[in-house]
């Protein structure tokens, strides 16, 4: 439902409105840098002692 709605929004172009344009900015580089630190976790892994 809730992409149905967005999907509503978008076509009258709310997501271009100043305010929501930022907060949709704001969001995508949270999510962006939050996957950069999984990948990074995943790829140099801290050693453990023996």
């Amino acid at each position: 439902m809730q992409a149905v709605v967005a999907d509503a929004a978008v076509g009258k172009g709310l997501d271009k409105s100043e305010g929501i344009a930022e907060q949709i900015y704001a969001v995508r580089q949270s999510i962006t840098a939050n996957a950069y630190v999984q990948d990074y976790i995943k790829n140099n892994p801290v050693p453990t002692k023996p």
